[in-house]
């Protein structure tokens, strides 16, 4: 007999696999990319092409990592039965899509940079950036998030009266359909920089490829 929220565990649980082999095959990309850079140490061109593409996928990473964390988070969250449970992995919540924010806002710059660079990834960095926008208003980012982060997940406030108030008025259900939204955008991110992946390894192919025959 499946249990209520058996359906939507296992979708969380499918993440797990692919995602886990997508970390291990971009640990071994830039394991290879740290043996280049010794081959192209003297080449100017040729470290800034590798240290380009190092940086592209430390980025990829990080958006696979936080994929897997919502997931783990989403799971444990619906398998959570007694308070405590449900207070321990929302302050975890909390403080993952908060915190993820905070380091994607970091890169918005250089990807915003990369959709003036291609045409064709405009349309897909300006639909993510209305997402993003959207979910911080729907969530209330800068302001109930913010709070709930400081009060509670980024350490447990010196009033406990307010601590206590802020974690036992934090729902389940808003936490679920908040990670599960934000994984789901985490999700269009990761398709995106398959994009640039396409682009950035064909022109450090181009340079590697003119400096090995120069």
């Amino acid at each position: 007999m499946e249990r209520k929220f058996d359906v939507q565990i296992k979708v969380f649980e499918s993440q797990f696999k692919p995602y886990t082999k997508s970390l291990d095959e971009i640990k071994n990309y830039l394991d290879q990319m740290l043996l280049l850079e010794e081959s192209f140490a003297e080449e100017i061109v040729g470290l800034n092409a590798i240290r380009m593409v190092q940086e592209h996928y430390s980025f990829a990473a990080f958006i696979a990592v936080a994929i897997l964390d919502s997931a783990v988070v989403c799971k444990n969250l619906l398998l959570a039965e007694f308070t405590w449970e449900r207070v321990y992995q929302l302050r975890a919540a909390t403080l993952l899509v908060y915190e993820t924010i905070n380091t994607y806002d970091e890169h918005t710059e250089s990807l915003y940079r990369l959709s003036l660079k291609y045409p064709e990834l405009q349309d897909d960095y300006k639909n993510l950036a209305a997402e993003l926008k959207q979910f911080k208003k729907d969530f209330k980012y800068s302001t109930s998030m913010k709070d709930r982060r400081n009060i509670t997940a980024g350490h447990i406030d010196k009033d406990f009266r307010n601590y206590y108030n802020t974690v036992i008025t934090s729902t389940m259900d808003n936490g679920v359909e908040a990670v599960q939204r934000f994984m789901t955008f985490l999700e269009k991110v990761q398709h995106f920089m398959m994009k640039i992946d396409i682009v950035k390894k064909l022109e450090f192919t181009n340079v590697t490829d003119n400096l090995s025959v120069n």
